[in-house]
């Protein structure tokens, strides 16, 4: 097996920054959130006016078996909605203004098949919608259960919208033998696109302790998933996130850190010349 080497840079333009806590549209665990849905089990429409969300699905709810969560070992799934690849099949989510990040948690009982979940937007209007793939097209792989995994499959996808946009989960691919999949929670992030012609930093207020012109360099080196930041010159403290904002450890210099999944995460760097932010992808 090959293995991966991630070698990354970072830049600190010093500035007294903090990490931010991302904002959701809409944010639901059907373990957790059961208590917003249908009380017994049932297939076809699926209207939660809580949540803004319609749609026509297999069956909702599914009592499983118990899957872990991959990115937090101290919490588990039992509950689920159930698609197919009936072309009738869809779950819908009301219009966003813009539309950031979407997470999923997924599970497919198949040992054979991958399933394909289609993310399809409006291209009509609200009273006459028109379902229409992006373009690229973008779709949640589920991958097949091939290793009698307990663990839900995670997913992450970044559409960085930023206009009004309504989206749709379709019925799975191929739509010829796709198996059905469980849908265990999925959450979708508010965007906020950058200033393309920031306004420059005013003058530095002479009294501050914080020179806003220097800049530091890092590099980080991830191989067998642990984590090492090369700063030999600046004494950091780093703080490591999940994406769902959950502190999961710290480390500071001479010291290394180890992800126990693969997965998406944020890491906090904090010195005496200010503070920088970022997102690193584990394999």
């Amino acid at each position: 097996m090959k293995k991966m080497i991630l070698l990354l840079g970072f830049t600190l333009l010093c500035v007294a920054g903090s990490y931010a806590i991302e904002e959701y549209w809409v944010n639901i665990d059907f373990t957790k959130d059961k208590d917003d849905f249908p009380d017994t089990p049932a297939a076809g429409a699926f209207d939660v006016a809580e949540y803004g969300i319609t749609g026509y699905i297999n069956a909702y709810p599914i009592s499983t078996l118990t899957l872990t969560n991959p990115n937090d070992e101290n919490e588990s799934f039992t509950d689920a909605v159930r698609m197919s690849r009936n072309g009738a099949q869809h779950l819908t989510f009301p219009v966003y203004d813009n539309i950031g990040t979407i997470r999923t948690y997924y599970f497919n009982t198949n040992q054979n098949i991958d399933a394909y979940v289609p993310i399809l937007y409006n291209s009509g209007t609200t009273e006459e919608p028109v379902w229409s793939d992006f373009d690229p097209v973008v779709e949640i792989l589920v991958k097949k259960n091939d290793d009698a995994s307990s663990s839900a499959r995670y997913s992450e996808i970044e559409l960085n919208l930023d206009s009004p946009t309504q989206i749709r989960f379709g019925s799975n691919r191929p739509s010829n033998n796709a198996p059905n999949t469980l849908l265990y929670a999925v959450s979708i992030s508010k965007y906020e696109a950058p200033d393309p012609d920031p306004d420059p930093d005013p003058d530095p207020n002479p009294n501050t302790s914080v020179n806003t012109a220097q800049q530091v360099e890092y590099k980080a080196l991830i191989q067998n998933r642990t984590l090492q930041i090369d700063a030999p010159h600046v004494s950091y403290q780093a703080t490591v996130y999940h994406t769902s904002g959950m502190k999961i450890g710290t480390f500071s210099n001479n010291q290394t850190f180890k992800f126990d999944a693969a997965g998406q995460y944020i890491v906090k760097l904090e010195t005496a010349q200010g503070t920088v932010v970022k997102k690193l992808a584990v394999f």
